[in-house]
Formats: structure tokens, C-alpha cells, sequence
């Protein structure tokens, strides 16, 4: 239960430092930010647990932490209108190249990629960690 705690206190932290700093982060961290550390965090939380009942727990659970926090990311930034500064002040055009950051984070599109970038990892991980674990016990017979 602790654990579960952890993992929404970590969310629910990180969106404040999200909404509060987005002004000031380059796209590359900010992305790093939104998507990368919660990939990392849910995969490192199923991989660390050692019962089956509270790995496929935790692998369901972390996933929907991240998405709570991408959508309470996205409802707060959107309302107050900081999320269109970032867009103004990150979308570039040049000859050579273009880079547009979505006006709208809370679109099916954007709300369906956070849900599989999110959610895939932690599945791989507890999959492949239940591979290995019936793998190890292969054999192994008991009086």
C-alpha cells in the first residue's frame, strides 16, 4: 500500500514541477519529462516487484498513475493557457526544417500515444520478468 502511495505522490509531483517549469524547458526535456521518466519509473517499479499478484498490480497501476498525470498535465497547462506560450514559443519554420508542438494535448490522437507509451513498457517488462521467472523454476520439482 505504501508503494501505491509512493508512485501517486511521485505523479503528483512531478505534474507541479511540469506545470511550473514548462515555460522554461526546451522541448527535448520537456518531452524527456513527460514521457520518458514516467517509461522509466513504471518499468523500474514492475521489474523491482517479486510477487506475481503485486507485479501485475503494479504494472497496471503505474501506467494509470502516468496517465493521470498526463491528463492532469494537460487539463491545467491547457486552462491556464501556459501550454499555448509553449507552443508559440517552441513551434520553429525554416527553409531546412520544421518543428510544431500540438496546440491540443487532450486529443484522441495525443491521449492514445500516452496511453501506449505508458502502458507497453510496463507489459513487456511484467511479461518478460514472468518469462524468466517460470524459466528459472523449470525443472524444479517439489516434495
Amino acid at each position: 500500500m505504501l508503494t501505491i502511495a509512493l508512485i501517486f505522490l511521485f505523479y503528483v509531483l512531478l505534474t507541479v514541477v511540469s506545470i511550473n517549469s514548462l515555460l522554461s524547458l526546451p522541448v527535448p526535456l520537456f518531452l524527456g519529462m513527460i514521457y520518458l521518466v514516467p517509461i522509466v519509473v513504471n518499468s523500474l517499479i514492475t521489474i523491482l516487484q517479486k510477487e506475481n499478484k503485486k507485479k501485475l498490480l503494479y504494472s497496471l497501476l503505474s501506467p494509470a498513475a502516468a496517465f493521470l498525470f498526463y491528463i492532469s498535465f494537460a487539463f491545467f497547462t491547457m486552462k491556464s493557457g501556459v501550454w499555448l506560450e509553449f507552443v508559440q514559443a517552441n513551434t520553429v519554420s525554416t527553409a531546412d526544417m520544421s518543428v510544431d508542438v500540438a496546440e491540443n494535448l487532450l486529443s484522441i490522437e495525443q491521449i492514445l500515444f500516452a496511453v501506449l507509451a505508458y502502458l507497453s513498457p510496463s507489459a513487456v517488462c511484467y511479461f518478460f520478468s514472468r518469462t524468466s521467472q517460470l524459466n528459472t523454476n523449470k525443472g524444479v520439482t517439489y516434495a
